[in-house]
């Protein structure tokens, strides 16, 4: 997942994908930590082993939330979730099943 305040251009996509992250606009860059079994884990790789949390102006005055990620099957694993606990205010979770 890739959260950003601007549009994100093929080229910043791309770099990020493939592990650069050297553009700013790209705030939030999580990778699913627990691929689901049977159906994500023979093609996936384990991606972070920390969830990012990151300050985001969401309308522009001024003030901001702490905004963490996670996606689909990594919320069932109150270890990893819990760290958003204490840092998250807003926690994004792109699922299938939530």
């Amino acid at each position: 997942m890739i959260f950003s305040p601007k549009a994100i251009t093929k080229a910043e996509f791309d770099e990020v994908a493939n592990g650069a992250q050297v553009h700013s606009n790209v705030l939030l860059d999580y990778r699913k930590k627990y691929p689901v079994a049977i159906i994500e884990l023979p093609f996936g790789v384990q991606g972070n082993t920390t969830v990012p949390v990151v300050s985001v102006d969401f309308f522009g005055n001024g003030e901001t939330a702490e905004v963490g990620s996670v996606i689909c099957f990594d919320m069932e694993n109150p270890w990893h979730i819990k760290q958003l606990g204490a840092k998250a205010s807003v926690i994004l979770n792109p699922s299938y099943d939530w």
